[in-house]
């Protein structure tokens, strides 16, 4: 409970620091949708299976809302909270075993924009706290049981996840506001399976590619870009 309470203390000062920053600054807000491709970066696991666990990229879809806040013409903060699909595909022989992780995405990033034209390219990277709020793992078939290491539990692994994350783009201006399409690297530092037996691994973390497109509409105009 106190580790839940620190995060969210953490997520509401981000939060009024940052919506705060509208006073001094040209401030943005939108919309956001993409793609991600996952996996999970394994190690510890049970030496009774094959240590490397076989994977394939696991898609999923990003929906969320952005607001940012240029300080000047070329830099500023973006924060963004999102609804995102993460996981992994453990590839077999004859079965592919897919386990979804859905997580509400909550980042705080710097942005850089470089040029002064309204087509501009742009560089991004920041932390971000996400919280599992649902997963799907389908039954493994009896045949495959034995190939299968651990099934990601609801009820005793880790729900928070937290991680840097960072990439570019580019930043299209037009008269009726901001396109940006941004693509970008996370990765997790917490570990999303909680180890509490033998057969659970000591490191598992999210790694995650985004692909994602927003709009965003100026408000509180102080500078112009």
């Amino acid at each position: 409970m106190l580790k839940i309470r620190i995060k969210l203390s953490i997520i509401l000062a981000l939060t009024a620091f940052l919506l705060s920053a509208h006073c001094k600054a040209q401030t943005y807000i939108g919309i956001k949708r993409g793609v991600s491709l996952s996996q999970v970066m394994f190690d510890g696991v049970d030496p009774a299976f094959d240590t490397e666990i076989v994977q394939e990229q696991t898609r999923g879809d990003i929906t969320g809302f952005m607001f940012r806040f240029l300080q000047d013409k070329h830099a500023g903060l973006q924060f963004e909270v999102n609804l995102i699909d993460k996981g992994w595909t453990q590839v077999l022989e004859n079965f592919k075993y897919k386990t979804e992780l859905k997580y509400l995405n909550v980042y705080a990033q710097t942005i850089i924009l470089i040029g002064k034209r309204k087509f501009r390219p742009l560089l991004i990277a920041g932390p971000y706290l996400s919280y599992l709020y649902d997963s799907e793992s389908p039954e493994i078939p009896d045949d495959q049981t034995e190939n299968i290491p651990f099934v990601y539990d609801n009820a005793t692994d880790n729900e928070w996840d937290f991680g840097l994350g960072g990439g570019g783009g580019f930043s299209l201006k037009t008269a009726i506001g901001n396109f940006q399409v941004v693509g970008k690297f996370s990765l997790g530092l917490s570990n999303i399976i909680d180890k509490q037996q033998v057969t659970e691994p000591e490191f598992s973390r999210n790694q995650t590619v985004e692909i994602s497109l927003s709009y965003a509409y100026p408000f509180f105009n102080k500078n112009k870009e």
